[in-house]
Parts: structure tokens; C-alpha cells; sequence
């Protein structure tokens, strides 16, 4: 459906494919699996042709996850296409100013192992995490920092405890 749209469009395959054993935690049975989809993913897309044969497609690891020991077990699929896959993790850290660099020098240090873009898919502050004005700072501060360290952070808006713009307008 999408193999004409030009090359601002990517695709994620996944999202938060859990490891049954050990729900939510790294397990490297799942580690592997993780990797398998991620391969059926690049090959299926690749199959569909056109401008899908050389779009950017993100690969998550397992769960999203940015734990070191998750980032690690991640494994760059075989692409018909150079430089072409992006790794995608979550990360949700309510930490600020330098305490965010601790995490994102982690990420970038896996960015440059395996010579990979890194997308952090989804990060927000929740609204019980302070007022509107500290969330804002947050995030701004928050791209600044995985700027800073070659990350490219999306804000995972849902509706409601993570939401910064309104939607729905009351009738």
C-alpha cells in the first residue's frame, strides 16, 4: 500500500515484542527471536518493491528495550540496501540535565559499535510527573541531551497520562 510514498516515510516492524518466559525482561531466547522477526521484517519489506526496496525500516530489540545487556543481543539484519536500518529502542527516564547522558552514552556507544542509527521510538513524562511547564523543559531538555549524543527521541504521546496535545475536543 505504501511502496510509492516517497522517503520521508519509514517503517517500524514492531512494538514491545515481549519475551513470554520473563514478561518485560531480557531473556536471550527472546534476544534471538527478536532478531528472526527483525530479518522477516527487512526481507518482506524489501520483497514489496519500489521505493520499499531503500526506505529506512527500524528494528527494534526485544521489548524496546535499552538495557545494555537487550542492546547487545541485537543484531543488524542482512539488507539488500547499505546503511538503510535504524535500531529503535524505548526509553522512558525521568531524569534530568546530565543525569540523561549517563543513559544516552550507553545508547550512542551501541550507535557506534555497530555503526546503526539509534531511534529512541518512545520517551514522555507523564502528567503526574509535574505541571505542564516542567514537562515542557523535560522535553526539551530531553531532546537536547540525546541530540547531543546522536539519538533521535519521539515523544509517545497516548491520550492521556503521557498526552501534550489535546485531540479530542468535548461536544
Amino acid at each position: 500500500k505504501f511502496k510509492h510514498y516517497d522517503q520521508r516515510l519509514i517503517f517500524e516492524g514492531y512494538n514491545e515484542v515481549d519475551n513470554l518466559k520473563a514478561s518485560f525482561q531480557f531473556g536471550q531466547e527472546a534476544a534471538e527471536q527478536m532478531n528472526r522477526l527483525n530479518q522477516i521484517f527487512v526481507d518482506a519489506v524489501r520483497a514489496t518493491g519500489s521505493n520499499n526496496a531503500n526506505r529506512v525500516l527500524v528494528c527494534p530489540t526485544t521489548v524496546h528495550m535499552s538495557a545494555p545487556i537487550a542492546v547487545a543481543a541485537w543484531t543488524y539484519p542482512t539488507d539488500t540496501v547499505e546503511n538503510h536500518i535504524a535500531l529503535a529502542v524505548h526509553n522512558y527516564s525521568g531524569a534530568f540535565v546530565q543525569d540523561l547522558s549517563v543513559d544516552f552514552e550507553k545508547i550512542e556507544k551501541y550507535s557506534v559499535q555497530y555503526n546503526v542509527p539509534i531511534m529512541i521510538t518512545e520517551w514522555g513524562t507523564t502528567s503526574n510527573a509535574g505541571d505542564y511547564d516542567f514537562r515542557a523543559r523535560h522535553a526539551q531538555n530531553y531532546i537536547a541531551r540525546a541530540k547531543y549524543h546522536h539519538l533521535f527521541p519521539i515523544w509517545w504521546d497516548n491520550g492521556s497520562d503521557y498526552e501534550l496535545v489535546k485531540k479530542y475536543t468535548e461536544q
